[in-house]
């Protein structure tokens, strides 16, 4: 079995208070951990193994909490996660620990993956790295997430003086300051109880297989919170392979940086105002291959001080909001400009928020006097929600203290598709004559199989303040 490389436990003892489980990597954690530091799930035993062997090796199942927007009620997910080079496809086998199986739904619906069932056990096989949702009876609070990632390469010395470096097991290591020119690498194993802050530093890199965790943080909205990961007036960033558990605040912030890449990131948080990634005057920014459920914003683009966004791209990565937006660019933008602005190959999974101020899956909330252009959705594939509009693009003056924005203009949508019932009709609304939308086009916008040639089939409402609105196949 050579090339399939197990994170974090190759033996787990499912549904009891102490675990007992054997660790990979260079330095052995405990053999018995209370739940509260090793947070564990028990609704789910998954295994894995290289098709054509007949091993299976048990992933230890991680737990991360969920929030439902509507109400507030908790839920328990489960993740797992392992490396593969996938020479050959690794067969992926999850048993359901406590009640029967009625149905099951694997997402994204894009990746076409078929399963067999026998009992509380279904088995389905991966053909190259992903990031996947497993869902028994309808249950989207206490589902089931598989990441499966490439290899990793180049992996750093513990003993590099410039390497922040934790080994497998558990580390409080509270606030964790990198300076410039430092890697922090998480390994596969590592559970970090902390957060990472970095100011006037270049070339950061954060990297690793293992879990950034902001759970002993304090989480109430009436004290000050952190961000889980906060990298300020830096360049040359790099932020890869690493997950992000229960942010407090904001998860993943970019404030006048330039020139990152992030890949491979994987965000489970509830918390309220729990952002997925905050980019913030910042440019030459790239996204790529991420997954995100936040309990707020799955990317929100922002200006504070009056300058500009500009060249981020979001691209193949699995959204995930259980709360506001997906993608979303503006309110807050201090009279500043965005611009080049490009999500593609996205695949979203759920958005829960349905109101006047709020909705959208992409959205542009045109406020404080900011100026919107040249954003453009290409290749975007949004699954049934539970509630929102696919669409709202409109003025506000929520966040602002500019009042509303200034203007939006350019704005593309492309291959786009919506399979589901539950969404409100999209909204395109300018505020008035001196604040319109100009230039908006649709080209292969589908819903439910139908493509939109005209406002009513694209399920859109516009208004009198939106000019040069077209629709091509």
């Amino acid at each position: 079995m050579k090339n399939l490389f197990f994170i974090l436990f190759i033996s787990f003892s499912a549904c009891t208070k102490n675990l007992s489980y054997t660790a990979v990597g260079k330095s052995a954690v405990d053999t018995e951990l209370d739940e509260e530091t090793y947070p564990a799930n028990g609704d789910y035993i998954v295994q894995v193994r290289d098709q054509g062997d007949t091993e299976w090796k048990t992933l230890f199942t991680h737990n991360a909490v969920t929030k439902k927007y509507s109400n507030g009620q908790l839920g328990n997910c489960g993740f797992v996660s392992f490396d593969s080079d996938f020479s050959k496809p690794v067969e992926i086998q999850v048993t359901k620990t406590s009640g029967s199986i009625g149905s099951v739904r694997i997402r994204p619906s894009f990746t076409n993956i078929t399963y067999t069932q026998s009992g509380n056990q279904i088995q389905f096989t991966l053909q190259n790295a992903q990031k996947i949702s497993v869902e028994f009876n309808g249950d989207i609070m206490n589902n089931l997430f598989v990441f499966a990632n490439p290899p990793e390469q180049n992996k750093p010395n513990p003993g590099d003086p410039d390497v922040i470096y934790f080994g497998p097991g558990i580390h409080n290591a509270g606030e964790i300051i990198v300076t410039a020119g430092q890697t922090v690498y998480l390994a596969e194993g590592a559970l970090v109880y902390g957060y990472l802050w970095s100011s006037d530093a270049d070339n950061v890199t954060i990297r690793g297989r293992g879990i950034l965790d902001g759970s002993k943080l304090n989480h109430d909205v009436n004290q000050h919170r952190v961000w889980l990961v906060g990298l300020t007036n830096g360049s040359h960033i790099t932020i890869d392979g690493i997950v992000m558990r229960d942010a407090p605040m904001w998860t993943t912030v970019l404030r006048n940086t330039d020139s990152v890449n992030i890949t491979n990131i994987k965000h489970l948080c509830y918390n309220e105002n729990s952002d997925g990634l905050d980019i913030i005057q910042s440019h030459h920014v790239t996204i790529d291959d991420v997954f995100l459920r936040n309990h707020d914003d799955n990317i929100s683009l922002k200006i504070h001080d009056s300058t500009a966004t500009s060249n981020i791209t979001l691209k193949n990565s699995v959204l995930w909001a259980d709360r506001a937006h997906n993608m979303l660019v503006g309110p807050e933008s201090s009279g500043g400009t965005f611009e080049h602005i490009q999500f593609n190959n996205i695949d979203v999974l759920e958005n829960a928020q349905n109101d006047e101020v709020f909705p959208g899956v992409m959205a542009v909330m045109a406020a404080d006097g900011g100026e919107f252009r040249q954003i453009e959705w290409k290749n975007i594939r949004i699954e049934d929600i539970t509630a929102g509009k696919i669409i709202c693009i409109q003025y506000t003056d929520a966040y602002a203290q500019q009042g509303f924005g200034n203007s939006v203009a350019d704005v593309s949508f492309t291959n786009v598709t919506y399979t589901g019932s539950n969404a409100s009709p999209s909204r395109i609304f300018g505020k008035d004559v001196s604040r319109t939308v100009d230039t908006v086009r649709f080209k292969n916008f589908v819903v439910n199989g139908v493509l939109a040639n005209d406002e009513a089939s694209a399920n859109l409402q516009v208004n009198s303040f939106v000019h040069n609105l077209s629709f091509a196949p």
